[in-house]
C-alpha cells in the first residue's frame, strides 16, 4: 500500500492515503491490537473510488461553460452594513446591456443555467430584473434550455406585486438575518426604518401567503459572539432548516478601524462555532458549512462552487456588472484583478474559457499543487478561494494561513464528532462503517 498519512483527532487516529481515501479509528488503542490494525488497513485497501470519482466530477464540473450567471442590476444599496466591503459604485445596468448579457449567458454549452441577482440591493432596479427574467424565459424556450432564477435581497423594497412576480416565476429568494432585532439592526444599518422588522414582515408574508420559507443567512462579527444562543434560537423560532455560520475574513484593503471593532482571529471563531453548532444540533438545525464538509469527506460531492476544488471561478460561475465588465465570480467583482473581459470583447461565453487568468485560478485552487498541502490528509477533500486568499495576502496564488487553519478545524471537527452527527446529516450506514472504525460497528 502507498504511504499513509496519520493525524491525531480527539481520542482517535485518522489514517489517509495520498489518493484521498481515509479511515478514522475512533479509539486509538485499537491500533495497538493486531485485529485493529488489520481492520483499519483493510478498510483503506478496499477503498479505491476517489481518484476516478474525483476526475469524473472535475470533468463534469468544468465542462460546458458557466452554469451560474450572476447579474448586478445595480451597485447601489439602501443599507450601510458594518461588514460590507462590496463596491460602492453608483452604476445601474440598463436594459440593452441586460439583454446582451442574457444573450451571452445562453451561449453556455450547458443544458441548464441559473441567473442570480446580486447587488447592491437588486430591487432598486426591479425593472431590470423583470426584463431579464422574462427575456431569459423566452431564450430558454428558443434554445431548449432550462433556466432557474435566484435573488438575494434585504427585502426593504419588497411589495406584494414583486412578491407575486417572484412566486409566479419560481425565483428562489434569499435574505440576511444576523440574529435578534438588536444585533441585526446594529450590523445592518437602515436609516429609513428597522431592517429587522422588514425581514421578519416579509418572511412571514411569504410563509403565510405562499407557503414559501425564505432561506436566511447571518454574517458573523465580533458583536455576534455575545448573541450566539439568541442567534440560533431565532433561526429555530422562524422554522429554518439550517443555519450557515459564515465568518467574515480579514482583508488587506479592509478599513482597519472597522476590522478592529468587528473582526476576530480563527481561534475566536472556532470557540464561537462550537457553541453555535451544538446549540443548532440540539434544536434540530443543520449547519451549512458542516453539510459541505461532510459531502466532501464522504461523497466528494457538492453543488456549491465555494467548496469545490479547483474552484469554479469563471468556469462554473461568472458575474456581470453594470459597466459591462465580466468577472470571475461574485467575490471577484470587488477587484480589477478578477475582471476577465467586457461585453464588447466576446459574443460567446466559451471564448472566455481559454483566458490565462482562469487557468491560473484553477491551478491556484487545486490543493495538490501546493507544497504545504501535500502532507495533509485532507488534501483532496479541502478547498480554497483565490479571491479570499488575495484579499488576505495580496496574492491569489498563495493559500492564506487563515483559510488553512479554518478548514483544518472544520474537517477535524466533523471527523471527531462524526459518531454523534452522522445520522442527523444523513450519512448512509455503509459509508459510515467504511470510514469509521469502532469497537462495535453500527447497523441499520
Amino acid at each position: 500500500m502507498s504511504a499513509i498519512l496519520q493525524r491525531r483527532i480527539g481520542d482517535g487516529i485518522l489514517l489517509a492515503k495520498l489518493s484521498g481515501e481515509w479511515v478514522y479509528v475512533r479509539d486509538a488503542s485499537l491500533l495497538r491490537t493486531e485485529n485493529g490494525v488489520e481492520a483499519a488497513y483493510k478498510r483503506l485497501k478496499d477503498q479505491s473510488w476517489l481518484p476516478q470519482h474525483m476526475a469524473a466530477k472535475i470533468r463534469s464540473f468544468f465542462s460546458g461553460g458557466p452554469a451560474l450567471h450572476i447579474f448586478h442590476p445595480t451597485l447601489r444599496c439602501n443599507h450601510a452594513c458594518l461588514y460590507c466591503f462590496a463596491r460602492k459604485d453608483s452604476g445601474d445596468m440598463d436594459i440593452d446591456l441586460a439583454r446582451r448579457f442574457v444573450d451571452l449567458a445562453f451561449t453556455t454549452r450547458r443544458p441548464e443555467l441559473t441567473i442570480e441577482f446580486q447587488g447592491g440591493e437588486p430591487l432598486l432596479r426591479f425593472d431590470v430584473i423583470r426584463f431579464i427574467v422574462e427575456y431569459a424565459e423566452r431564450k430558454a424556450r428558443e434554445t431548449n434550455k432550462r433556466v432557474h432564477f435566484a435573488l438575494v435581497s434585504n427585502l426593504s423594497l419588497m411589495d406584494e406585486d414583486i412578491a407575486a412576480f417572484i412566486i409566479n416565476h419560481g425565483i428562489t429568494l434569499n435574505s440576511s438575518l444576523d440574529g435578534p432585532r438588536e444585533l441585526h439592526n446594529k450590523q445592518r444599518i437602515y436609516t429609513e426604518g428597522s431592517s429587522y422588522d422588514n425581514v421578519i414582515y416579509w418572511y412571514e408574508y411569504f410563509r403565510e401567503k405562499y407557503n414559501y420559507i425564505i432561506p436566511l443567512m447571518p454574517t458573523i462579527t465580533r458583536y455576534t459572539f455575545d448573541y450566539w444562543k439568541e442567534l440560533v434560537d431565532e433561526y429555530a423560532r422562524l422554522g429554518q432548516r439550517a443555519i450557515w455560520i459564515r465568518p467574515i475574513r480579514p482583508s488587506n484593503d479592509r478599513n482597519l478601524a472597522v476590522w478592529k471593532k468587528i473582526g476576530y482571529d480563527v481561534d475566536e471563531f472556532i470557540g464561537f462555532y462550537r457553541k453555535v453548532f451544538w446549540r443548532a444540533f440540539d434544536l434540530g438545525l443543520r449547519e451549512h458549512l458542516m453539510e459541505y464538509i461532510i459531502d466532501r469527506l464522504f461523497f466528494y460531492e457538492t453543488n456549491n462552487t465555494d467548496v469545490f476544488t479547483p474552484c469554479g471561478a469563471g468556469r462554473v460561475q461568472i458575474a456581470y456588472m453594470p459597466d459591462g465588465g465580466i468577472y470571475t465570480c461574485q467575490e471577484g467583482t470587488n477587484y480589477p484583478t478578477f475582471r476577465i473581459a467586457t461585453i464588447d470583447d466576446v459574443d460567446d461565453v466559451m471564448q472566455l474559457m481559454g483566458k490565462s487568468l482562469l487557468y491560473e485560478l484553477s491551478i491556484a485552487s487545486f490543493m495538490p499543487f501546493h507544497t504545504q498541502c501535500q502532507s495533509c490528509p485532507y488534501m483532496l477533500h479541502c478547498f480554497t478561494c483565490p479571491v479570499i486568499n488575495y484579499t488576505i495576502t495580496g496574492d491569489y496564488k498563495r493559500i492564506s494561513d487563515y483559510m488553512c487553519k479554518m478548514n483544518r478545524f472544520l474537517f477535524d471537527f466533523a471527523i471527531e464528532n462524526i459518531h454523534r452527527i452522522w445520522r442527523f446529516y444523513d450519512i448512509p450506514v455503509p459509508h459510515y462503517t467504511t470510514h469509521v472504525l469502532e469497537p462495535v460497528q453500527p447497523s441499520d
